[in-house]
């Protein structure tokens, strides 16, 4: 049993319900913290915000459950093996950096993983150092739909694979964009390659 706790209960963190009201029987968590408390393996522990109304909609949401306004001290207290970073980019690299400098054994980051190349690089540096697992929320590479779909254009169900077309609709290029173009690079089995 793996201990976890979520630093930002925004939407990601807290918030997003799953399908459980319109169908309860296809209910899928969507959230980090219910996801904590879905996953057999996970013990949610604490959450941590510096909203007011977020804290007390944790509270509401997770009775019993401590939050916290300063994640540090979240940190210190309740000791979690794993942890997800659900903030905005902008506070992703700082606050990635000094949850693995606590010893957890993992961090589950929302995406976009930062702000800039350097960020992301000293994330995984110190991420290494620590010996901590760090993941950025693609997690569309183990949905089996996809996984499935892969098969499909592997085997030649299609022909070969010539192009591919990525469309955001209405959406934000660091919101439902990373999602896309991961499954680009997942499904062609690329990798993206700089400068030469």
């Amino acid at each position: 049993m793996y201990k976890a706790a979520v630093i930002g209960l925004g939407v990601m963190g807290n918030i997003a319900d799953g399908l459980g009201g319109r169908h309860p029987e296809m209910y899928q968590p969507c959230c980090h913290a219910d996801v904590y408390e879905f996953h057999s393996r996970t013990e949610l522990v604490a959450g941590s915000t510096r909203a007011p109304e977020r804290q007390a909609l944790f509270r509401e949401k997770r009775v019993g459950k401590p939050v916290y306004s300063d994640y540090r001290e979240m940190l210190a207290e309740e000791k979690p093996d794993i942890v997800s970073i659900a903030t905005p980019a902008t506070s992703h690299a700082e606050i990635t950096i000094e949850v693995a400098k606590f010893g957890v054994k993992g961090i589950y980051c929302e995406k976009a993983m930062a702000t800039s190349l350097a960020e992301c690089d000293r994330m995984i540096e110190i991420c290494e150092q620590t010996d901590t697992v760090l993941m950025i929320n693609h997690q569309r590479r183990w949905d089996n739909r996809y996984i499935e779909l892969k098969r499909f254009i592997e085997n030649g169900n299609i022909g070969a694979l010539q192009s591919m077309q990525i469309s955001l609709g209405g959406s934000r290029m660091c919101r439902a964009g990373t999602h896309m173009f991961d499954l680009a690079l997942m499904l062609t089995g690329e990798s993206i390659k700089f400068g030469q």
